[in-house]
């Protein structure tokens, strides 16, 4: 991951398993939007049986569907910890991390 943390995506599950989800609103429309983007391949990642050797493919596609919407739609999401806990479980097994 290039323009997003380790420190941000823990942020974001913490703030998700906690149920503060003003926070996790706001923690999500604070990211950029190729964080946004990453954080959308981390969760094709994690929940489309994606390949982690097709990691920049999968960025590269999730900046396409990026939008104003995409920071709300994650905050509404109630697996999203989970999603990105397995995520980064996902990557960090293949090295990418």
């Amino acid at each position: 991951m290039k323009k997003l943390t380790l420190n941000q995506v823990r942020q974001l599950v913490d703030l998700q398993g906690t149920g503060d989800r003003d926070g996790l609103s706001a923690a999500l429309r604070d990211l950029s939007r190729d964080a946004l983007a990453e954080l959308k391949a981390l969760l094709w990642l994690a929940r489309d049986d994606e390949s982690p050797r097709h990691w920049e493919a999968l960025v590269i596609e999730a900046r396409f569907k990026v939008d104003e919407k995409t920071a709300g739609l994650f905050a509404e999401d109630p697996e999203l910890g989970n999603s990105l806990t397995r995520g980064l479980e996902i990557l960090e097994a293949s090295g990418r991390l």
